[in-house]
């Protein structure tokens, strides 16, 4: 008896297009590709709960529980935010999260996808269309199950370090990223607490769901009078000059997405941005057309915003070095990342810091 298999038109026309580009590309010299159809919509559904009970906005959140000092129960500690168990039943929308998981297996993949001859689609009903060789097929297994197998978070740290530019030279002669053992990255820390040439400007910390990306910023807000505005007023229709004040950013922006690529490592994408606004802010003066001329002073402030992007590959619980976006004189800023994977529940709340 012959058996066939429903392929929905979204997947056909997605096979179709893929593999007329992909046969093009081929030569008699290059390895076979497979192609399978593997169903990954229980992780987009996953990535989407964790994501809206995270920004609230899409799954309802549970009831917090309340707790009782005056019958012995212990009172909530001064924690950071973390997501609340999502509602099953909640809709929920895929579109956003297929892109982002298919931006992860492109980013990742073992062997790299080579651009000319593999093809590799996630679709927003849940389907992964993969078209590589049998090396790349076998990753895909192992990683998959990983993600489904594997009740962990991802914990994560960044620590800006200021210091002598000689100093950091030594430990990044070729600039980029330098892999540092816990021994030399603990006495960068410990040179720092000292005061040795060395100074820790902020540590930020994260603890996310593996592929969940991530925004963490530490910004001053600086008040300024941006413009003046001259209005009517009663009574005797009297004008009045009236500031309109605005707020400008300076400091750092962390955006980051952990991914658990195999038991021990641990994948890392960030873009750090970091602002910085010259102070004091420049003025300069206006002259109004009220009260015979009044002369006032508005600001110029002057913001010089720089990113850099990084991508990495760690052991859990080991560190990464790289130099910040900013530098100035003969000091520098360095980054240093330390990555660790945190065991517990799947569907638990990520443990607070």
């Amino acid at each position: 008896m012959k058996q066939f298999i429903l392929v929905p038109s979204l997947v056909f026309a997605s096979i179709a297009s893929m593999l007329s580009i992909v046969n093009a590309a081929q030569d008699s010299s290059s390895a076979p590709r497979v192609l399978r159809i593997l169903d990954v919509r229980d992780l987009l559904e996953a990535d989407a709960r964790r994501t809206a009970s995270t920004n609230g906005d899409v799954v309802p959140a549970a009831a917090p529980t309340e707790r009782n000092p005056a019958r012995g129960e212990p009172a909530p500690a001064c924690e950071l935010d973390a997501p609340n168990k999502p509602t099953p039943n909640a809709p929920l929308s895929l579109a956003t999260h297929a892109v982002e998981f298919q931006e992860v297996l492109e980013r990742w993949m073992r062997p790299a996808l080579d651009r000319t001859k593999d093809a590799l689609q996630v679709t927003q009903d849940g389907t992964l269309i993969a078209h590589v060789t049998a090396e790349g097929q076998a990753w895909l297994d192992n990683f998959l199950a990983l993600q489904r197998r594997e009740p962990v978070l991802l914990d994560m740290q960044f620590c800006f370090l200021s210091g002598k530019k000689a100093r950091f030279d030594a430990l990044l002669p070729n600039g980029g990223v330098a892999f540092l053992t816990n021994a030399a990255a603990e006495k960068l820390i410990a040179d720092s607490k000292s005061g040795n040439d060395i100074s820790i400007m902020q540590a930020p910390r994260i603890v996310a769901w593996p592929r969940q990306k991530n925004v963490l910023s530490t910004l001053d807000q600086v008040a300024y009078v941006k413009e003046w505005r001259v209005e009517t007023v009663e009574p005797d229709h009297q004008q009045i000059a009236d500031p309109l004040v605005d707020v400008v950013q300076s400091g750092i922006l962390i955006e980051s997405r952990a991914v658990l690529l195999d038991e021990k490592r641990i994948g890392l994408e960030t873009v750090v941005t970091q602002s910085d606004l010259k102070i004091p802010i420049a003025t300069k003066k206006v002259k109004l057309a009220i009260h015979g001329g009044i002369e006032v002073e508005i600001g110029q402030p002057e913001v010089t915003t720089v990113s850099l992007r990084t991508t990495v590959m760690l052991e859990s619980n080991s560190y990464a070095l790289f130099r910040g976006p900013l530098a100035g004189g003969d000091r520098d800023v360095v980054v240093l990342l330390h990555a660790t994977r945190v065991d517990g529940e799947m569907e638990a709340a990520p443990a607070k810091r």
